[in-house]
């Protein structure tokens, strides 16, 4: 069984339109960013890496991100360090689920083929992610291991394709004690997304979107939404504020 360790990256001031389908522009909110360590007492993984800086991303995208904390100091705090860190798993390859992944030198790579080949694409026509990818990650391509399929990386651990985020959007099932516990990437940001059956408000595939929140659903026990401050309520989260800012 793994234990899940969840990590504060920082807060994105972005528009609630990016989490919820059909809903309008115009409400600015602060949202939590996350990703996680799993451990069995044998293998330390990361599913994701969260942000690069505020520099990184600030000038790239057109977002006020907030990183109060170092990738090395949260996973001191979390009792690791970059180097005990086996493998990554990335849910998806977007800029807030990425950053410092270069400092993981004896780590494996895993993501979906088709995140890989977009990431890595010269002819990517999303300038801000060709100029982002091209100077945070286009070091890392031949480390990349590319995943086709939905299998158990680790007894424990399955990636389960699901699309609709984006091409190659997967969640990660981690079996625990308290159960299947599922790590969504943004297919289910909010857990509005999963209460109330609303796909994430970025999407490649709207079928593909609605169908990934049933079969995360159905495939677990227990969510944890990427970008929900209400996660504070279920879990000890590392590296986050006191008090913690909700919004509904």
């Amino acid at each position: 069984m793994f234990s899940i360790r969840v990590l504060y990256s920082g807060s994105i001031n972005a528009d609630e339109c990016f989490h919820f389908y059909g809903q309008k522009p115009g409400r600015l909110i602060d949202s939590p960013s996350f990703f996680y360590l799993l451990n069995d007492g044998k293998h330390k993984i990361l599913v994701d890496t969260g942000m690069e800086s505020k520099e990184a991303v600030e000038s790239h995208f057109p977002h006020i991100v907030d990183i109060p904390h170092t990738m090395g100091e949260l996973l001191e705090l979390a009792g690791t360090s970059p180097s005990e860190i086996e493998a990554v798993i990335f849910t998806h390859l977007h800029w807030d689920h990425i950053g410092n992944a270069g400092l993981f030198g004896n780590a494996r790579l895993f993501a979906r083929k088709e995140e890989i080949e977009r990431a890595f694409d010269p002819d990517n026509k999303d300038e801000a992610y060709r100029r982002y990818y091209s100077r945070y990650l286009f070091a890392l391509k031949e480390r990349f291991e590319a995943v086709d399929d939905t299998f158990d990386l680790y007894p424990g651990i399955r990636l389960l394709w699901t699309g609709g985020h984006s091409e190659g959007s997967q969640c990660v099932l981690v079996e625990t004690n308290e159960g299947r516990v599922a790590l969504p990437g943004d297919c289910i940001a909010r857990y509005k997304n999963y209460e109330e059956k609303i796909p994430a408000g970025s999407v490649t595939s709207l079928e593909e979107a609605v169908q990934a929140i049933d079969t995360i659903i159905d495939a677990s026990d227990v969510i944890l939404p990427s970008h929900d401050w209400h996660v504070f309520d279920h879990e000890k989260v590392i590296g986050g504020p006191d008090p913690v800012p909700y919004i509904d």
